[in-house]
Order: structure tokens, then sequence, then C-alpha cells
């Protein structure tokens, strides 16, 4: 059966998750697979997937307290979860118009964003929004460049902003 998400994006589903997946890493260096707090100090297991009460049973108190490890299939499901809501955060923050208008790769691109960001602060970008409203590539790019996130996420927002238009 056909995966109905891969009706809404240009690229492999697949590939967007391993690019996001090589960004997010699989937690602190030295203790991969173990719980963390991220920078804003939210619970953080795998790939980036925040603790939250509809995976708190599947995970365990030994995963979340960093007691042990979460197993990586069980991150990897957590994570396409995840992305799966990425996507559809991504799209709702572009508009459907512009979405279908975008490249494989600036969908691909906005996507991690949204997985890095979630929605309610992806929609604090309201400049860039313009700039996908006005399909003016140079304008979401300085946009990115001026931002908090830019300057937070190392390469990652470096990467993005140099391959927006490629």
């Amino acid at each position: 059966m056909a995966d109905p998400m891969q009706d809404l994006i240009k690229y492999a589903f697949e590939d967007g998750v391993n690019m996001t997946r090589d960004f997010e890493g699989n937690g602190k260096q030295g203790r991969p697979f173990y719980a963390y707090d991220d920078s804003k100090g939210k619970r953080t297991v795998g790939y980036g997937s925040l603790v939250t009460d509809a995976n708190r049973s599947i995970l365990g108190e030994d995963v979340i307290s960093g007691k042990t490890p979460i197993e990586p299939g069980l991150a990897g499901q957590l994570m396409t979860s995840d992305y799966r809501g990425a996507i559809e955060d991504a799209i709702k923050y572009a508009g459907s118009d512009n979405w279908a208008r975008m490249s494989a790769n600036q969908q691909m691109r906005l996507a991690d964003m949204s997985y890095n960001l979630g929605l309610t602060k992806l929609s604090d970008f309201t400049d860039m929004r313009k700039g996908l409203d006005a399909d003016d590539d140079a304008k979401v790019k300085a946009e990115m460049e001026d931002s908090d996130w830019f300057g937070q996420v190392g390469d990652r927002s470096k990467e993005h902003q140099a391959e927006w238009g490629a």
C-alpha cells in the first residue's frame, strides 16, 4: 500500500528522515541513545524526540531518567512519527500553494526546520513566510540568517541556507 505522506512531498520520505537524523544525532556525545535535556531543558531521547505524555509509557522511566538507553529501533520509530508531524506542520506554515511550488530540496529543508523548531517557533519566521509567498529565495535565505535559530544549530542552518535555492 502506498504511503499517503508521499503524495504531499516531492522527495523520498526516507531521504528527509535520514537528513534530519544526521543533523539530530543520537544523544549527547559519549552517551548515545541516552535521554538528555535539550538546550531549552526539555527531556529528549533518540534522534531529537521530546518526551511527551503520549510516549512516556512506551519509553519507560528507566529510559526517560537516563538510566538505560533507548533501543535504536524505537528511537527510529519515534523519529519517523515525529517527522510526519513535522511535514504536516511545515505545510501549515508554508501554505499548501507555496508547499506545492517548492522544490524537493526546499520541502525537505523546511520539514527539517519544522522538526527542529516545531510549528510554534517556525511560525515566528513571519518574514521568511513572506519570502515563500513571493517565491523569493534570497528573502527566505536572508530571513533564515536573521534569526536566533541560525546561530544555535551550527552547520545545520548554514547548510539549509546554502542549499535553499540549489
